[in-house]
C-alpha cells in the first residue's frame, strides 16, 4: 500500500492536493478543479473546494474508536465521493430555473473508481467500503424523503454500512454552503434513527431470515438453501413478500433439481477462462468467444454478433431447463446485459452467481500481452472504460475472484 495511504490509516490528515500526487491513476481528481456546482446548493465553490472541505470534516470526526480500516475507508470515501462529477455535470432546468446538476455521478464514480482502487493494494474491506460509500452516498437522504420504507432500508444496509454512509453524509453536508443545511442534517439523523429502530445499523440486516431458514430447512442441499435465502431477500426487497415466514413457505413449496448459472464479469486478461476450466471441468460452458470462432472467422470476429448471442441464449435455455450447472463465459461488463441474463435464469427458477474478477488493470494488460488470443490494447482500454461495476443485488450470490482464481469472498448465501 502506498505511503500516503499507510499514513492516513495511522492517523495522518494530508490535504486533498496530496492525494493528486499519490494517486495518479485517478486522473479525474485534477479535473475536480473548475467543475462547477450549483451556486445555491454548493455556494462554497467548485467540486475540488467542496471535496477538500468534506475531507477535512471527515478527518475532524476521527476518534480513538476508529480502526486503521475505518480511517482509510472514510478518507478515501471523502476524496472520491464526487469523482465522476467532471464527467456528468451539466446545466438543466429544475423547477423552471436553470441549475447545475450531476446526474448519476455516484454510480458513474463507483465504476470509475473500482478498477483504479484495485491498483492500490488496499485491504479488501477498505476496497468494498469505499465503493459502497461512493455508490450510495446520496441514498440515506433519498430514503428518508421517500418515507424510509423497511424493504429499501434493508437493501441499502445489505449494500453498504449505514454508519459509513451516515458519517460521510454528515461530512458531505458540513462541507457545503447551502440555505437548508440544518434541515438536511435533520434528515440524516432520521436515517440513523430509522436504521437503529430496524436493527440494521450494524451487522447482518437479514439475520432473522437467516436464522429461520437455517432452523427450518436443515435437509435441503446447500444450493437449495442458498437459493431460498437469496431469492427470499430479493422478494422482500421487491415487495412481493412481506415477512420471513412467507419466504419460508415459498422455499418449502419448491421441489426438484435446481439449475445454477454462473455469470463471469471481468475484462480480457482477468482469468475468466482459466477459472472456468479449473473450477467447472464438467459443467456446461457457454463461451461467446468460442461461439464467435464457431460461427465466424475467429474469436475476435464480431460480424455475426446477433447470431452468436441467439445461439448462446439457446444453449443457455437448454442447460437451465435441464437443471444443469452452466457458466456464461463473457466479459459481462454492462449492467443491462447482466440483468437480461439474470432475468432469464430467474424465469427458470435457477440460482445465479455473478463471479467478479478483481484484477488490477495493469495486471490484465500484462496478461493480455502474453495470452494466445490477445485483444488490441485499445480494446482492453475501452472495456475498462465501459465496465459498470456490479452491485450485490444484480444476482443471488456474488463471488469475488482474485488474479489467481482464488475466491476472495462469497456474498449472499445462507
Amino acid at each position: 500500500m502506498r505511503p500516503l495511504l499507510q499514513a492516513v490509516a495511522r492517523g495522518a490528515t494530508p490535504p486533498l492536493e496530496a492525494y493528486l500526487e499519490a494517486l495518479p491513476e485517478f486522473d479525474l481528481l485534477d479535473r475536480l478543479r473548475g467543475t462547477e456546482q450549483d451556486p445555491v446548493w454548493h455556494a462554497e465553490g467548485d467540486v475540488f473546494e467542496h471535496t477538500a472541505r468534506v475531507l477535512a470534516c471527515v478527518y475532524a470526526g476521527f476518534g480513538e474508536q476508529d480502526s486503521l480500516h475505518d480511517r482509510l475507508s472514510l478518507a478515501l470515501g471523502a476524496v472520491l465521493h464526487d469523482i465522476a462529477k467532471p464527467l456528468v455535470t451539466r446545466r438543466d432546468l429544475v423547477g423552471g430555473r436553470e441549475r447545475v446538476v450531476a446526474p448519476r455521478h455516484a454510480d458513474r464514480g463507483r465504476s470509475y473508481a473500482a478498477p483504479r482502487l484495485l491498483e492500490l493494494g488496499l485491504p479488501r474491506e477498505v476496497f468494498v467500503r469505499v465503493l459502497s460509500m461512493i455508490g450510495h452516498h446520496h441514498d440515506p437522504r433519498k430514503l428518508v424523503e421517500d418515507g424510509a420504507p423497511e424493504h429499501r432500508l434493508r437493501r441499502l444496509a445489505r449494500l453498504a454500512r449505514p454508519s459509513d454512509l451516515y458519517r460521510l453524509g454528515r461530512a458531505d453536508l458540513e462541507g457545503r454552503v447551502c440555505p437548508d443545511l440544518e434541515a438536511q442534517l435533520d434528515t440524516l439523523e432520521l436515517f440513523r434513527m430509522a436504521c437503529e429502530d430496524l436493527d440494521v445499523w450494524e451487522g447482518d440486516p437479514y439475520h432473522e431470515l437467516r436464522a429461520l431458514l437455517r432452523a427450518e430447512l436443515p435437509r435441503l442441499s446447500p444450493r437449495a438453501c442458498d437459493h431460498a435465502f437469496a431469492r427470499g431477500i430479493l422478494d422482500l426487497e421487491e415487495g412481493t413478500v412481506r415477512s420471513p415466514y412467507e419466504v419460508l413457505a415459498r422455499a418449502r413449496a419448491r421441489s426438484g433439481p435446481l439449475a445454477h448459472l454462473y455469470l463471469t464479469c471481468g475484462p480480457s486478461g482477468s482469468g475468466k477462462s482459466a477459472w472456468t476450466r479449473e473450477r467447472f471441468p464438467e459443467a456446461t460452458v457457454v463461451s461467446l468467444d468460442q461461439l464467435r470462432a464457431e460461427l465466424g472467422r475467429g474469436r475476435s470476429d464480431h460480424g455475426h454478433e446477433g447470431q452468436v448471442l441467439q445461439e448462446a441464449r439457446r444453449r443457455l435455455r437448454t442447460a437451465l431447463a435441464r437443471s444443469e450447472t452452466v457458466v456464461w463465459e463473457a466479459t459481462g461488463l454492462t449492467r443491462a446485459r447482466r440483468a437480461a441474463l439474470f432475468g432469464l435464469a430467474r424465469d427458470y427458477g435457477a440460482l445465479v452467481t455473478q463471479a467478479v474478477f478483481e484484477v488490477p488493470p495493469s495486471e490484465a494488460a500484462r496478461r493480455n500481452f502474453d495470452r494466445e488470443h490477445a485483444v488490441h490494447p485499445a480494446v482492453l482500454e475501452a472495456q475498462l472504460r465501459s465496465w459498470e461495476w456490479p452491485y450485490a443485488d444484480e444476482a443471488h450470490l456474488t463471488e469475488s475472484v482474485d488474479p489467481y482464481g482464488k475466491t476472495l469472498a462469497l456474498e449472499g448465501g445462507l
